[in-house]
């Protein structure tokens, strides 16, 4: 893995792919590591995810408590490769993600990654905060 001061936005072009599908309700929270961020109707999943150990966590949203507030903040860590994809799907009766393990769908979605069919739904991995999560993670 490349040091901290090594890393730059072209080299996290070359990254992994976290994907979230099925229909996350709008307004849900959804972040990694050190990030968070209120999704919307395209959100499919973050892209240039570098190699290593990353938490993903997400609240789903409750249209009575938009501020999410006494909400549940669910979250996993996830060992990311290089070049890896991770696919997870919403399930609305639990309002947690699983892990999508159908291997003819996975197959399906990494071919459509490596066309840049989800580019337009899939959010930067948030370059500016990976040092400080290279810190906290080296306790891990």
């Amino acid at each position: 893995m490349a040091s901290v001061t090594e890393f730059t936005e072209d080299h996290v072009k070359k990254r992994s792919v976290i994907m979230v599908l099925g229909s996350m309700p709008r307004g849900s929270e959804f972040g990694i590591d050190c990030k968070i961020w209120k999704i919307g109707d395209k959100f499919k999943g973050i892209a240039a995810v570098p190699p290593g150990i990353h938490y993903l966590h997400y609240t789903a949203a409750d249209a009575g408590n938009a501020c999410h507030i006494g909400q549940l903040r669910m979250g996993f860590f996830v060992n990311v490769e290089v070049g890896g994809l991770l696919i997870y799907i919403w399930d609305t009766k639990s309002e947690t993600l699983v892990p999508l393990e159908d291997r003819a769908e996975l197959e399906r979605y990494r071919r459509g990654v490596l066309r840049g069919a989800f580019e337009a739904s899939l959010g930067p991995y948030p370059v500016a905060e990976y040092s400080l999560w290279c810190k906290l993670s080296n306790y891990i």
